[in-house]
């Protein structure tokens, strides 16, 4: 069955069209002219009557051409299966290199969230949580540096209780993370989507659909990319600095802890997370991964080569190191549960278990190593007339 149409209306910039999992950003006169089609699948000639309404008297602003290619982009978007063809996505989709996705919080309970929490989501409320939670790991570690050595508190035995409260905490702070990019989006005037939970590359991650971000200016987007991880350091930090007095101290350390490894990877440009959204908005590009479809300076090109080859070199490291890795942690559990990791058996089913690690994860690391050096080399062969000085 073929998806609806939604109009979703912004005060100052491009309003959103979606039909399906497709979205686009378009003038608000022409949005204004689709509002009475939204909740329908409106024929061809209905967007065409429509949109030629919103030209009348505007053909200088409006060109008649401009009318037909929405008219087209519109009706194959409307079209059954036409979501799911490649390629069609006119903004950032969320969590687009992320697998086996499942969704968690519906859009409209995260709308109406991210529509209290925005406030945290200008610039005082970040300088502010970016501030507290800095201090807080600041604090913590000192203490625990100076105080807890003395005392002996700084070790904890990792039962079972404190493993899951602080999996519990930790998760939190992650929820909270993808509240932070709905709060700054809907603070930017589109509503967000829902948040789930998927697989980049082999890690558990969550995500919120933040796709209407590609409608926003460079600054607003900006605001996106960051707000997620300020908030989480925000959060973490607070855990740090109560886990120094606290009886649940032991949860929140590892709460905080491993919030902190989380900001690090996600700002990690070399993952298709938040810092290399950052990075490409940054420099005005739309993708990392693939040439620029706009004239890019000399300097940028340079920089955009070596980004995209050594990419590709740390995707090549991590394809080797997982396994390996994996290899090593199922001997390791073996030898705790009493199994002779010496036998050829143990060694072998390790052996086996690295391969299929390797298989689940190595087609889409090859796959994008490929995307990276055709890239590389499409960027090296840019004609002069495609740079700027």
């Amino acid at each position: 069955m073929a998806p609806p149409l939604e109009v979703i209306a912004h005060p100052t910039g491009p309003w959103l069209v979606k039909a399906g999992n497709i979205q686009y950003a378009v003038p608000p006169r022409l949005g204004q002219a689709l509002r009475p089609l939204a909740g329908r699948v409106p024929g061809c000639r209905e967007l065409r009557t429509c949109l030629a309404n919103a030209q009348a008297g505007y053909a200088d602003d409006i060109s008649t051409s401009e009318i037909e290619t929405w008219v087209c982009e519109l009706s194959r978007a409307l079209t059954p299966g036409f979501a799911e063809m490649k390629g069609r996505a006119r903004w950032r989709q969320a969590g687009r290199s992320i697998r086996f996705r499942v969704p968690l919080v519906p859009a409209s309970v995260v709308k109406r969230i991210a529509g209290v929490l925005k406030v945290l989501a200008g610039n005082r409320g970040l300088a502010v949580m970016g501030l507290l939670g800095g201090a807080g790991y600041l604090a913590a570690g000192y203490l625990f540096a100076v105080g807890g050595v003395a005392s002996g508190q700084v070790g904890f035995s990792l039962d079972l209780g404190t493993a899951a409260a602080g999996l519990g905490l930790f998760l939190l702070t992650a929820v909270w993370h993808e509240l932070g990019h709905a709060a700054a989006l809907a603070r930017s005037g589109y509503p967000p989507g829902g948040i789930g939970a998927g697989v980049l590359f082999v890690i558990p991650v969550l995500f919120a659909d933040v796709t209407a971000v590609g409608a926003l200016e460079k600054e607003g987007r900006i605001r996106v990319d960051v707000s997620g991880t300020i908030f989480q350091l925000g959060l973490g930090g607070v855990f740090m600095a109560l886990a120094v007095s606290n009886e649940f101290g032991p949860a929140m350390t590892l709460a905080g802890s491993s919030a902190l490894l989380a900001i690090s990877w996600s700002l990690f440009p070399f993952i298709r997370s938040d810092g290399y959204w950052l990075l490409c908005d940054l420099l005005g590009l739309e993708d990392l991964d693939r040439p620029p479809s706009k004239p890019i300076s000399k300097r940028l090109r340079v920089f955009l080569i070596g980004y995209q080859i050594t990419n590709a070199a740390f995707l090549v490291v991590v394809g080797v190191y997982f396994p390996l890795r994996m290899i090593g942690l199922l001997l390791a559990l073996a030898h705790r549960l009493g199994v002779p990791v010496d036998s050829e058996a143990a060694k072998w089913v390790a052996a086996a278990a690295g391969v299929a690690f390797l298989g689940m994860m190595g087609i889409g690391i090859t796959r994008r190593i490929m995307i990276l050096l055709r890239s590389a080399r499409a960027v090296a062969k840019v004609p002069p007339g495609g740079l700027r000085s």
